[in-house]
């Protein structure tokens, strides 16, 4: 399975009451057949989110420096990535290996690069999502209320189907939607300044030993050391209720 990233790049604002100017960078994969829909569920979360002034939406990052991003008005940037050591990111009782932290591993320099900027950068990792979960009966009935959330409920339901089948779970974790949340419903969210490294040590996810080693993104609390990220640990149960009421929201 492959946790898909969800950027958002903040323009600053003039005062609290605008609508929070974002681009979106993201892959959603939202078909029929067990492909992941947890990021298109973000951009249904972020249509109907009067919060938000979305400029626009892109499908693959890179094409600028972050020096040539930040002067185009980039100020802060909200990823899903992330972990505290000794995590292992399972979702389910049968859940044969865990997930990989794809977004961050398939290109780990990207990162560095982004820790040893200025910009700030927010976390929405697995740890978070791992809290939320979404059943068939919640999306049907907002499918019910939504046309968009209708025509993605084909591909929803393929997607429980699969998560059922193979790690024996009665929903999914929404990881994409939480990044979403950072931004429009945060007072719901537990977030904390911790550093944040890159490390190397033996991949969790290897099926045979000894294991291969991979980069890990971990975040720690280092007493004397400037805070690098903000790490959003855990949601309230009324993020969920929120994430829903929007799910169910008819956009034009």
């Amino acid at each position: 399975m492959r946790i898909l990233i969800l950027f958002a790049a903040i323009a600053s604002l003039a005062n609290a009451q605008k609508r929070i100017p974002v681009w979106i960078d993201t892959d959603p994969s939202v078909a029929p057949g067990g492909h992941e829909v947890d990021d298109g569920i973000a951009l249904l979360q972020a249509f109907a989110s009067p919060e938000l002034d979305i400029r626009g939406i892109s499908v693959v990052f890179g094409n600028a420096d972050l020096a040539t991003a930040s002067r185009i008005g980039i100020d802060r940037i909200v990823a899903v990535a992330g972990r505290r050591p000794g995590q292992h990111f399972r979702s389910g009782p049968s859940q044969k290996a865990p997930f990989r932290d794809l977004n961050f591993e398939l290109d780990p320099e990207a990162f560095r690069i982004l820790l040893a900027s200025r910009v700030p950068l927010a976390l929405a990792p697995w740890e978070i999502s791992s809290g939320v979960w979404l059943n068939r009966e919640e999306l049907q009935a907002a499918a019910a209320r939504n046309p968009a959330m209708g025509w993605m409920l084909p591909a929803a339901t393929d997607w429980l189907d699969l998560w059922k089948r193979e790690f024996g779970a009665r929903g999914f974790n929404p990881f994409d939607a939480l990044a979403v949340g950072v931004l429009v419903h945060r007072q719901s969210l537990k977030c904390e300044r911790l550093s944040a490294t890159i490390e190397t040590a033996p991949d969790d996810t290897a099926t045979s030993q000894p294991a291969p080693d991979k980069p890990y993104l971990l975040v720690r609390p280092s007493p004397g050391v400037q805070a690098t990220v903000t790490y959003c640990s855990a949601a309230d149960p009324d993020f969920k209720s929120d994430l829903l009421r929007r799910l169910g929201r008819a956009t034009r």
